[in-house]
């Protein structure tokens, strides 16, 4: 191609891509999606396809809209407003699994958008995931700004009128546990839990029992909902371990004592360090073959129990001792799905501390600042970027 048709074809796609933008800017939708459809000949990218799909939505040709949207996000998978749109379609074609994982996708780009964490409350919900649910609806309550609203009143007064009536039974529960009537403990902690799921603490005193009454698979669900809702507490791995190891799940309690063990190096335990290390040599003559595969973390992925997902592909990099690459792709995308704050907040905690050292106050500010908005007031980064504030 010579230099004057290269530049005759730019100025013509140029041309068109600005007319169809014009057609769809007046509400001639038929017409703009013509045009990004003939320009879809000489070449695609994502603004192109995200484009058509605004118009097809426009059109309500739903499928046609989700099918160009999917082309778009598969180039970029960082475009907020893409998969947006795109839960926003499948929900309304009633395809509830692919909407929340939009959202999901979409509240990893934007961790603290709070309209996000509406949307899931809603789908959980529909799908009878309440535990989901109520984790979503507290992330809600935290990032709002307008506390005034509607919306927040309503939620706000759900969750508090559910905490307080999944109080009373927290409460007998506890005494019933303390006096060693496990049993009405146990049913008290149900009640309590099935109202108010997303309860850190109750999960935790809950597992602690089953796993004292020996109900080991009801142990371990809660031991992993506790995880879930407060990564930072270690401890947890083992109890999970162990979990497993009375299921004779050896495969998993091996990894979660791997676990264990990162944690420990982290405080420089050296007596629990060489503890769990005794018991990681016991478990490796069966940690070559197992339960863990590929199929069950995948049928969490699907099931949107992302958390789950997360654990079981992190149990087979375990396995593989960080060689898997392809795992290791998986486990980067559903650390931004199950913890975005987590991420986010690191990063901004670095960048921060890097404008900092360079004397860059203002702006490291923001950032710290930014931290704290993500983050709650009992994380460690939280409380990290806060001193920093203090300081300057």
């Amino acid at each position: 191609m010579s230099r004057i048709d290269y530049w005759a074809t730019t100025s013509t796609h140029e041309y068109m891509n600005e007319k169809a933008w014009e057609y769809y800017s007046n509400g001639k939708y038929i017409d703009a999606l013509t045009l990004y459809t003939e320009l879809m000949n000489s070449g695609v990218d994502d603004e192109l396809y995200y484009n058509a799909a605004l118009c097809c939505n426009k059109l309500n040709k739903l499928q046609q809209s989700a099918e160009f949207l999917e082309k778009s996000l598969a180039l970029n998978d960082r475009r907020f407003d893409g998969f947006i749109l795109l839960a926003e379609i499948y929900t309304k074609l009633n395809f509830l699994k692919k909407a929340i994982y939009n959202y999901t996708r979409a509240r990893a780009l934007k961790p603290d958008h709070s309209a996000v964490c509406t949307a899931l409350v809603e789908l959980y919900t529909k799908s009878g995931q309440k535990f989901e649910a109520g984790y979503y609806r507290s992330l809600f309550l935290q990032y709002t700004k307008d506390k005034k609203s509607p919306l927040y009143r309503t939620l706000n007064s759900e969750n508090n009128n559910a905490r307080t009536e999944a109080s009373g039974f927290f409460t007998a529960a506890s005494r019933e546990y303390t006096r060693g009537d496990l049993y009405a403990a146990g049913n008290d902690y149900r009640q309590g839990l099935s109202i108010y799921p997303a309860d850190y603490e109750n999960c935790f005193a809950y597992a602690r029992l089953c796993n004292d009454s020996g109900d080991n698979t009801e142990a371990l669900k809660y031991f992993i909902r506790a995880k879930f809702l407060n990564n930072e507490n270690s401890e947890l791995n083992m109890y999970i371990a162990s979990a497993y190891s009375k299921l004779r799940d050896y495969q998993r309690a091996y990894c979660f004592l791997k676990r264990h063990l990162n944690s420990i190096a982290v405080v420089h335990s050296q007596r629990e360090y060489l503890k769990t290390m005794k018991s990681i040599k016991s478990l490796e003559p069966h940690a070559k073959s197992g339960n863990v595969s590929a199929a069950a973390a995948e049928n969490y992925f699907n099931s949107n129990r992302y958390f789950e997902a997360y654990l079981e592909y992190e149990n087979l990099f375990i396995l593989s001792e960080g060689t898997d690459s392809e795992i290791k792709i998986k486990l980067q995308l559903l650390e931004l799905m199950v913890r975005p704050d987590i991420y986010w907040s690191k990063l901004y905690l670095k960048k921060g501390e890097a404008l900092y050292t360079t004397g860059r106050i203002r702006e490291a500010n923001e950032f710290f600042s930014r931290v704290m908005e993500i983050l709650p007031p009992n994380s460690s980064e939280y409380k990290i970027a806060r001193s920093k504030i203090k300081n300057v």
